[in-house]
């Protein structure tokens, strides 16, 4: 489900809230566009629901899954040797929300890295370090609050005759048109 809301331009969409974040630490575990959200919680469910998971299970899964994707975007320099084989910890996700879209078009995996072996994205190079920077290039209008800048508290009506008015709200990015290209699908 990871890989296709990178290469499917709707899914990328609720996905890019994610990529935008310009560091990575681990409140970016949870930064997500509600609609992504939900797919990526549920989706996960659906087999091991049809395999016949009890509660029991789901409920390890939920909290497992929770705390791997702190701990796999925390900004700790946290080194897994051989353990990279199987798990998509911070050494290897670091690599996906890296800037350069060969580099972040890899390690898909949630919490296991073996689809991405299977596929051929598992990515981590021994000749250099991991990206400092992080989220998505290009994207300098990219909303990093929840607040639109039109609420900012106006100033009382003594300062009002010496202050500029206030700056008219920036549109809102346009992601079939002016932000297409740099959606990851296209690189893959």
């Amino acid at each position: 489900m990871h890989r296709l809301a990178h290469t499917w331009d709707f899914l990328w969409r609720f996905h890019a809230v994610h990529h935008s974040a310009p560091r990575l630490y681990f409140l970016n575990a949870v930064r997500f566009h509600p609609i992504d959200l939900a797919i990526s919680t549920y989706a996960p469910f659906v087999p091991l629901v049809t395999l016949g998971a009890d509660a029991r299970v789901l409920a390890l899964f939920v909290l497992v899954s929770a705390v791997h994707g702190l701990f796999q975007h925390a900004n700790l320099p946290i080194r897994c040797g051989p353990l990279n084989w199987f798990f998509s910890m911070a050494e290897l996700h670091r690599w996906h929300h890296s800037r350069a879209l060969e580099e972040a078009n890899t390690n898909f995996g949630q919490n296991l890295i073996v689809w991405d072996i299977i596929h051929g994205t598992r990515f981590l190079p021994k000749d250099r370090e991991p990206p400092e920077e992080t989220g998505i290039a290009g994207m300098p209008a990219f909303p990093m609050s929840y607040l639109p800048s039109s609420r900012r508290r106006s100033p009382g009506p003594a300062s009002s005759a010496t202050t500029k008015p206030p700056s008219p709200r920036p549109t809102p990015p346009n992601f079939s048109s002016s932000y297409e290209h740099l959606s990851p699908s296209h690189a893959l």
